[in-house]
């Protein structure tokens, strides 16, 4: 690892360096936030097994924001219907 770098630049690095589709850091970062949001385009994806676990890593993060926030909206509408009677 080289002085300074660090394991996320490694790893991008390597990404970056080894996938014909992504030619600078915007395509890391694009690739990053649609895996990320659960979109997942399949224009730029992992080739290496470092790409792939922190795709994996992203992945797992995009769908547990999702579903917190899913469960916070569900929780309010419920203590909503709870205290006015209606449920």
């Amino acid at each position: 690892m080289e002085a300074g770098k660090g394991l996320v630049g490694e790893v991008l690095q390597g990404v970056v360096s080894s996938n014909q589709n992504v030619h600078g850091f915007f395509d890391s970062f694009w690739w990053a936030m649609s895996t990320v949001t659960t979109v997942g385009y399949g224009d730029i994806y992992p080739v290496t097994t470092e790409g792939r676990i922190v795709a994996i890593f992203l992945m797992l993060t995009g769908i547990g924001t999702l579903g917190v926030y899913t469960a916070a909206i569900a929780n309010y509408v419920i203590r909503q219907n709870r205290d006015s009677g209606q449920g």
